[in-house]
């Protein structure tokens, strides 16, 4: 569950809790909603789909108890959630069924992009005829862009080789990785699958699309998560929701909540 514009975004101090009591999971979560917010509610035998604690996703947690209590005057109100397994079912969830998986999405990265980039991997090196200068190599060794010093603007410039050597210019450093275009990497890629009875949850949780999420499982990977677009289909008395969540280096916060 994720409250839509919550006087605050972030749950009653000290909760999530979390205990086994006689064999079944309950977790307690209070939060503070304004009155326009009452129509967001979970509903009853829904999972704990709130996705600032994935930690608790997958356990078969689902809603048991609610109460709604008015404070101050009626602008807020205190909402008390209890979600919990049923003795016997060992934490699973029988009206709710999820699979993982993980998978890499390859992608040819350009050769600038690589680390250690050398501008001599994918250009030549020209020269002008009429130049009588003689080249510096450790220059044209450990260049990193296309940009030319000043004193030698009218004496060279870099070329692509497919671009083919223009009159009155030649190759005076031909490039250090001919053919090749970029590296073969991949960004890591969870697949989340969702099963249940009620179609309700599975668009509440979509609201979560394309922000800063991290999937149930990150398999041991590092960096950030972007949850990407959901999908919802109906399958036989089932609603099932198929949603990405892709790994990066670093998910830029200015474009993404």
């Amino acid at each position: 569950m994720k409250l839509r514009g919550s006087v605050s975004q972030t749950p009653l101090p000290g909760y999530p809790k979390l205990q086994n009591q006689d064999g079944s999971l309950e977790l307690q979560v209070n939060y503070h909603l304004n009155s326009t917010e009452i129509s967001t509610l979970p509903e009853d035998g829904e999972d704990f789909l709130d996705e600032r604690f994935p930690q608790f996703h997958g356990l078969g947690l689902r809603l048991t108890r609610l109460n709604l209590t008015p404070k101050n005057g009626y602008s807020v109100w205190l909402l008390e959630l209890t979600y919990s397994t049923p003795a016997d079912s060992s934490g699973e969830n029988p009206e709710a069924e999820e699979t993982i998986e993980y998978d890499t999405d390859e992608y040819e990265a350009p050769l600038a992009s690589c680390e250690g980039y050398r501008t001599n991997w994918d250009h030549v090196l020209l020269q002008n005829d009429k130049s009588q200068e003689t080249i510096n190599k450790t220059w044209w060794e450990n260049a990193v862009n296309t940009v030319i010093p000043d004193e030698a603007k009218e004496q060279v410039k870099w070329a692509k080789a497919d671009d083919g050597v223009p009159d009155g210019w030649h190759v005076v450093y031909a490039e250090t990785m001919p053919g090749v275009t970029g590296r073969l990497t991949g960004a890591g890629v969870v697949t989340v699958t969702v099963r249940k009875n009620s179609k309700s949850a599975l668009t509440r949780a979509m609201k979560s699309d394309y922000t800063r999420q991290t999937p149930p499982d990150t398999f041991e990977q590092s960096g950030e998560w972007l949850r990407c677009g959901s999908s919802i289909r109906k399958e036989g008395k089932k609603w099932v929701l198929t949603v990405k969540y892709r790994n990066a280096k670093k998910i830029e916060e200015r474009l993404y909540k």
